[in-house]
This record gives structure tokens, sequence and C-alpha cells, in this order.
């Protein structure tokens, strides 16, 4: 599952202002919500309760049990060394989810290492 951002909030010290807080754990609480949005509609696919027609149907028909689950943030405009934070917290908050999941760990990469991935064209 990929998730795609534009940018990413600044690591937080002992000068960050509340406002710079508040943000920071804005932008952990959506990326955590929408990552596990993805697990839960993924457990739909599991158990055939996703009918959808917004769902391709080779998705819906296919064995998933079997497929290595993976969480990538991609944050587009981002220096390696910023993501490093995120990634870690993103890691902590969401390790019981992946846990249950049998997910080693969340990857946190900007638009050049996607692209070397072949995650983006």
């Amino acid at each position: 599952f990929v998730e795609a951002k534009t940018s990413n909030p600044r690591e937080l010290d002992n000068e960050s202002t509340q406002r710079q807080i508040d943000k920071y754990n804005e932008y952990i609480e959506d990326i955590t919500g929408k990552m596990r949005h993805y697990l839960s509609i993924f457990s739909a696919l599991l158990h055939k309760r996703h009918t959808t027609k917004e769902m391709p149907q080779s998705l819906i028909d296919s064995e998933l049990s079997n497929k290595t689950i993976k969480l990538v943030l991609v944050v587009k405009n981002a220096e390696p060394s910023w993501l490093i934070p995120v990634s870690e917290k993103l890691n902590s908050v969401l390790k019981p989810d992946m846990t249950i999941w049998n997910i080693p760990r969340l990857y946190v990469i900007n638009e050049s290492q996607a692209r070397e991935k072949q995650l983006i064209v």
C-alpha cells in the first residue's frame, strides 16, 4: 500500500512551538489512519466482503492470503535525512497493527527513491 504526500513536517525539538507539535501529530494521525484503512480494506477483500465496483475484479478474485504486505509512504520533496524521524514515529505508532499483519516495517521514502523502486513513473 502506497500513500503519497508532497511534504512532511519538520522534526520536533525542544524549541518546537505548540502549533508545530499539533501539525506534526496531525500528520502522523493522518498517515496512520490511512494505513489502517488500507489494512481494513485488505481484510475485507480477504474475506470476500468488498463487492463495490470501485475495486478491480482481479483484486477481488485473487488469492490474497499469501501476499506480502508492504506499507510505503512517499514524500515528494524530502531529503532522505528528513524521513528518518517520520519513519521511526510511524513504525512505532503502527507497530501493533503491523505485528497483527506480520508486516516488518513501514517504509518512508522520497520521490527519487520511489522512482528507483519503480513505484512511480
